[in-house]
């Protein structure tokens, strides 16, 4: 079913190009991930196998899109980027981390996603990465102020904070572009996408 799915998007694209056909080729192939995973390893797999798949196939959707990204008349990458964060950041955040270690890696990674928005110009990444670094403001916030008065104080002015760095950032995004993309090497530069205005 998932490879007459993936068939009959790549038809549709030949047929119409059509962008948003991308997503349900990416969702086709994310299952299909999952199947032929199971397949190849002849078990069935646990929750915490496809949390791992989920992640590995997401982040390769990512890296396929970031190829395409800006080298197309349309915007196919929207669609490809929307489905490969869904795979990884939904992979990552399930995955059980019992250390502060991972949970902070956990944050990094999150963070490293919102400086690829800045640097992408693609604001689906912000979207993602604010999330995950809210829920682990969230998850420090419960830890070191549980049973405390401050709690709700501390979760509102973390949901605040959010809220005014997404505005600046809405406010900024093109600046924080083109510095950001200013700092880097000129062979960094032309593997990134070209910029869509």
């Amino acid at each position: 079913m998932e490879a007459a799915t993936v068939l009959a998007g790549l038809l549709m694209l030949r047929l119409i190009p059509f962008p948003f056909i991308v997503m349900p080729i990416a969702v086709a192939l994310w299952f299909m991930s999952m199947d032929l995973s199971e397949w190849f390893h002849g078990d069935l797999f646990s929750w915490e196998q496809r949390r791992t798949v989920s992640l590995w196939f997401g982040l390769g959707l990512l890296l396929v899109f970031l190829v395409i990204d800006g080298r197309t008349r349309r915007d196919y990458a929207f669609w490809g980027y929307l489905a490969g964060l869904a795979a990884f950041w939904g992979g990552l955040t399930l995955m059980d981390s019992g250390s502060e270690w991972g949970k902070a890696l956990y944050c990094l990674i999150n963070l490293g996603l919102m400086g690829l928005a800045v640097l992408l110009r693609r604001p689906v990444f912000m979207v993602f990465g604010a999330m995950g670094v809210a829920a682990y403001l969230g998850y420090l916030s419960y830890e070191v102020f549980a049973d405390s008065l401050l709690f709700p104080v501390i979760l509102t002015l973390i949901g605040l904070g959010v809220i005014g760095l997404g505005v600046l950032y809405q406010k900024r995004r093109e600046a924080l572009s083109e510095q950001l993309r200013a700092q880097l090497p000129e062979r960094l530069l032309q593997l990134l996408p070209a910029l869509r205005r």
